[in-house]
């Protein structure tokens, strides 16, 4: 997940370009993409799911977004603690809308795409909080061929006809090997995952 993750523009500084600008991933339209793959489940697809990404320098942030990812959310009940998810995100796919940006990540010191060509995110529990409507997150993260359980908050509600689920998910580098990344640009690069599903 592959958004999860992940997970990076990690390279604004490693490109030598200083005329970023902000390309936040647009939010996937209400209630569309394709029909449950069987009741209870949901198919994740870019056509219900966003997963963007975030990262900066000292002067300047860049965002981006993977554009092809596949995955299943499911929904046996009305509860959200009930949620069980898998997304395996295709990391070829990643973009921004800086050519050499874009090159960039997909290379060696960064993703490394010719080595991983795919993250997974398996989500594993989903946990009440004490504001209506946030939950806590739990699940494993591969990226970069590196697997690490990790956490964070979400807005999650469940209708009958429809699930949403809105996250930002702090990631770092140099937890992931992209040691020379993170000394060029911020650690900590948040990602970004909201789903639209239709349950019917």
């Amino acid at each position: 997940m592959k958004a999860w993750t992940l997970f990076v523009s990690l390279t604004l500084a490693a490109v030598g370009c200083h005329c970023f600008t902000r390309d936040a991933a647009k939010p996937p339209p209400a209630a569309s993409g394709p029909a449950p793959t069987r009741p209870g489940v949901i198919a994740l697809s870019p056509a219900n799911t966003t997963i963007g990404f975030t990262g900066s320098t000292a002067l300047a942030s860049q965002s981006g977004h993977f554009a092809a990812f596949d995955g299943t959310l499911e929904v046996p009940t009305d509860d959200p603690k009930d949620l069980k998810a898998r997304v395996a995100v295709d990391m070829a796919s990643t973009t921004t809308n800086i050519g050499l940006l874009t090159r960039h990540l997909k290379a060696e010191d960064f993703f490394d795409v010719a080595t991983y060509p795919q993250s997974e995110f398996a989500l594993e529990t989903v946990t009440p909080t004490a504001e209506p409507g946030q939950y806590q997150v739990a699940g494993q993260l591969t990226l970069r061929g590196i697997r690490k359980a990790i956490s964070f908050p979400a807005r999650i509600a469940v209708t009958p006809d429809e699930v949403s689920f809105d996250a930002t998910i702090p990631l770092h580098q140099s937890e992931f090997g992209m040691i020379e990344a993170a000394k060029k640009t911020k650690d900590e690069v948040p990602v970004t995952v909201a789903i639209r599903g239709r349950r019917r």
